[in-house]
């Protein structure tokens, strides 16, 4: 029996071994589980553990019929493995990323052969099957084995260990005839060496010299942990990077033979990063107590495991202030809420963070939102405190486009739309220069000064810097609906994705067929379709669409969208957008309507009230996430959805949020822009991400790598986090990005 059950485990080596197993050559983890067994399970000192351990190799590289070095000389190499276990076991308690590392190195280090092989094995070695045997088991322990005895070579030896036996009974026997005419000379000769050394019967021969070698040299290792990163973040593999890696050494002057690379070397370099990086973060980022945000976000994906099974998938992450952190995207039974709940407290358990969590953001379907079975419900009962729901602004827009479309152009029977599919065909045949704009006649009814406002609200807007290209994309291409000049360096870019999942899409696809209307065969109905689209979107939506990150204006947004819903003039747009929206007042909600103190827009007597209404009585059992559509009405002043239950917003900035805004909800609002504490929160609040945009970079990042470089789950999780946090560090591949770090 190679272990004992009873026998503990030890650290990094795992359970001790009686016997040196395997059918191969002895690897260094090996060699350590045997020496752990004799030293800690027999009570043997070091010196002993280690002749006993040697004393068991010998015999294993004995069968492999390799020449090994003198039995003190391995004992040196195996008392030196061991001192290098004690050091790293010594500080193992370090929290730093080289700590982390040297464990990585040294535990890839266990599966290498524990090498005891004379200089010159391969040169004095006569069968050329043992000399690829020692090759293959330097390059990787597990590419051979040793399986029963070579019958041939067997009798090879056989036969002539019987002839020398022959030849040396042979000599024996005319030995005493050789002694009677050999000369006297050499009688003589003999007798003074017999008598000169009784010791021994050969003859004298000189001691032989060791040839003193110079040291082997060690070669340097290029794949850092920063070459690693940019690898697996250009989703290289190890085939191709041996490849790139070699050349661009070679280009910088490198010789080859003076530098460790390998396809295996940069396999290992690249799982210890991703493992080291990995668990870095989540040792580092709970350090500091600090309010946290959880996002998620689901998708249906192929599984990594191969076939045509499809998993689903969860994203999840945290955010605070500046702070962003991708936790995991691990795979679930189904997309229901309660799966979803589990995946994430689990998520929020491993990475010690269940108390930090103060809000949720979430997209608003039916999983999530469920009275009794959404994640959010089951999240914030698991975790047994009341939490501050923030609604994904951008999904809400999303749906109220989608409700205006299906008013003006029907519902679609398919994942894809008809018309949007013409227009993508037949955009290579479009002249891109006859760009129509809408006439005065398109405007007719509306508000006085709403298109003018609007167009210099977008001339505004495009200048300023926008996360995604293809949001500004969408506010120029409303300027230019509504008769804004269009610049000569903006080129419409070509129609992308438009099945009905990307609403968006919707309202890029609708503006940019009006814009080339002329050149398209258009129904009536499309035509008028699209028209009723875009001057809504151009008017109304794409403001509020801009401006949905911003959290602080949110509540008087969502009064003000409401207000010109129902000034609008198209009856039919007019009561599929009301509707819709109504189903999706977050931001009124008594937790949220704080957020409205740090609206600069808001006249003072208005904050002023707010203030006072803090006072008022909350309904305990009861607590409102959104105002129901049934009993809104979007006349009633904003404080008067104010309670005291609002004040708890305030926590979600800081720990001791309530008592802290005390200072400042004391003084009059005129006041507040000089106070340290308000400037604090307000600044926190610009912060706060009222948008699910960072779940869904995360569901982006495990369809990007999905079916990339590896099909190990935990390697998968590992590669997602490294991959993150490089884009967060190296943004985009210019030289002086990369020279920041």
């Amino acid at each position: 029996m190679a272990t004992t059950r009873s026998s503990p485990k030890v650290w990094l080596l795992g359970k001790p071994d009686r016997d040196i197993v395997g059918s191969g050559l002895p690897t260094n983890g090996a060699v350590l589980r045997n020496f752990m067994y004799h030293h800690q399970e027999d009570g043997l000192t070091v010196v002993d553990s280690a002749s006993m351990t040697i004393d068991a190799a010998l015999v294993v590289w004995a069968k492999a019929r390799i020449h090994t070095q003198r039995k003190d000389s391995a004992i040196r190499k195996l008392r030196k493995l061991f001192d290098q276990y004690n050091k790293l076991k010594d500080s193992r308690l370090l929290q730093s990323e080289p700590a982390r590392m040297r464990e990585e190195q040294f535990k890839c280090d266990l599966d290498e052969l524990f090498d005891i092989s004379t200089k010159d094995a391969l040169t004095v070695m006569n069968n050329e099957d043992d000399k690829a045997f020692l090759l293959m088991q330097r390059e990787d322990t597990s590419s051979s084995s040793m399986c029963g005895v070579d019958k041939s070579l067997a009798q090879k030896e056989s036969r002539k260990n019987l002839r020398s036996a022959q030849a040396a009974a042979k000599q024996e026997k005319h030995a005493p005839l050789k002694d009677t005419i050999v000369p006297s000379t050499t009688a003589v000769q003999v007798s003074s060496s017999s008598e000169s050394s009784e010791d021994s019967s050969d003859e004298f021969e000189a001691p032989k010299l060791r040839s003193l070698r110079p040291p082997k040299k060690m070669k340097t290792n290029i794949v850092t942990n920063s070459v690693a990163a940019a690898l697996d973040r250009v989703k290289l593999p190890d085939r191709s990077a041996m490849f790139v890696v070699s050349s661009v050494a070679q280009a910088l002057g490198v010789d080859l033979d003076d530098v460790a690379l390998s396809r295996n070397t940069i396999q290992r370099a690249r799982v210890i990063t991703r493992k080291v990086v990995a668990e870095t973060q989540q040792a580092t980022f709970g350090a500091e107590f600090r309010p946290l945000l959880l996002h998620w976000d689901g998708k249906l994906l192929p599984d990594i495991a191969g076939g045509k099974e499809l998993v689903d998938r969860v994203a999840i992450l945290v955010t605070g202030g500046q702070l962003e952190q991708l936790l995991a995207v691990p795979k679930i039974g189904h997309g229901t809420g309660e799966e979803q709940c589990n995946a994430c407290i689990t998520t929020l358990v491993d990475w010690n963070l269940k108390t930090m969590v103060r809000g949720l953001v979430f997209d608003t379907t039916a999983a999530n939102t469920g009275l009794n079975a959404g994640a959010c419900t089951l999240i914030e009962k698991a975790l047994n405190r009341e939490l501050i729901w923030l609604a994904c602004r951008h999904h809400v827009y999303e749906v109220l486009l989608s409700a205006v479309f299906s008013a003006a152009l029907g519902p679609t029977g398919g994942p894809e739309i008809g018309l949007f599919k013409r227009f993508q065909k037949n955009w290579s045949n479009i002249d891109k220069n006859k760009v129509e704009a809408a006439d005065d006649k398109v405007f007719c009814g509306m508000p006085d000064g709403l298109r003018h406002e609007m167009i210099s609200f977008y001339s505004q807007a495009v200048k300023c810097q926008t996360p995604r290209e293809d949001y500004r994309e969408l506010l120029v291409l409303c300027y230019i609906f509504l008769g804004g000049s269009q610049d000569s360096q903006f080129t419409i870019r070509a129609p992308g994705a438009m099945h009905n999942a990307r609403w968006m899409a919707k309202a890029f696809y609708s503006l940019k067929v009006f814009l080339f209307r002329n050149q398209l065969k258009l129904t009536s109905h499309e035509a008028a379709g699209v028209t009723s689209v875009s001057t809504f979107v151009s008017l109304i939506y794409a403001r509020y669409w801009h401006e949905a990150p911003l959290a602080e204006h949110a509540p008087v947004n969502d009064m003000k969208l409401l207000s010109q819903l129902h000034d609008y003039p198209q009856k039919t747009i007019r009561e599929a957008a009301i509707s819709a929206f109504s189903r999706h007042l977050w931001y009124i909600s008594e937790h949220l309507v704080t957020l409205a103190l740090f609206d600069d827009r808001l006249d003072e007597a208005t904050k002023v009230a707010m203030v006072k209404n803090f006072s008022r009585p909350f309904d305990e059992n009861t607590v409102h996430r959104r105002i129901e559509k049934n009993t809104f009405n979007h006349l009633t002043p904003l404080e008067d959805y104010v309670t005291k239950r609002s004040l708890k917003l305030f926590n979600l900035l800081s720990l001791n949020g309530e008592e802290e805004a005390k200072v400042f909800l004391a003084m009059h609002p005129s006041e507040w822009s000089r106070d340290t504490t308000f400037q604090s929160f307000k600044a926190k609040v610009r912060l706060l991400k009222v948008v699910n945009d960072c779940a869904e970079r995360g569901v982006a990042l495990i369809q990007a790598f999905n079916g990339v470089l590896t099909k190990d789950e935990t390697q998968k999780q590992y590669l997602l986090k490294l991959v993150s946090r490089h884009r967060k560090d190296f943004p985009e591949p210019t030289k002086r990005a990369l020279k920041t770090k």
